[in-house]
């Protein structure tokens, strides 16, 4: 709970996110399935450290010149969009930001645990209310969805 407060895993990178700090959690419950990612309560998603998606982006490199895999050139792991540098300062220096933690230590279950036992902290409670959403607009006009039943055909 204090390294929650004390942003020690991080802040959200999205902008409409205003600095939600992040809770650390694994894609896989196994041993080297992955490093130790981000979860951002406010926007439920999951972000990679860029530290990590270089050692990710090294690792699938060295595959590919050894002849074991495919070389993507295509970022990795990150929802989002997420800008180097942005948002994933560690306050011990290296951490689970480092990219150097599995990501089996936290496992897939540890923010919803945190989050049910700490209900406060979950979105709307710790971020000031913030209605704020994203709204999709094309040169100044907003976009909106055109249900089936909204379209009127003409008759021929």
């Amino acid at each position: 709970r204090k390294k929650f407060r004390t942003v020690d895993f991080g802040r959200c990178p999205r902008t409409l996110c205003h600095g939600q700090p992040m809770l650390p959690v694994g894609t896989a419950d196994v041993l080297g399935h992955g490093p130790v990612q981000g979860y951002c309560p406010n926007c439920d998603d999951i972000y990679m450290p860029p530290a990590a998606q270089l050692l990710l982006a090294r690792r699938e490199f060295r595959e590919a010149r050894m002849g074991r895999g495919a070389a993507t050139m295509a970022p990795v792991g990150v929802a989002g969009g997420a800008v180097e540098g942005q948002g994933y300062e560690s306050r011990a220096g290296v951490g689970w930001a480092s990219g150097a933690l599995d990501g089996s230590s936290w496992g897939t279950t540890f923010p919803h645990l945190f989050l049910q036992t700490y209900p406060h902290y979950h979105t709307g409670a710790y971020v000031e209310e913030r209605l704020e959403r994203y709204v999709p607009r094309i040169h100044g006009f907003k976009v909106r969805r055109v249900d089936d039943g909204d379209v009127e055909e003409d008759e021929v």
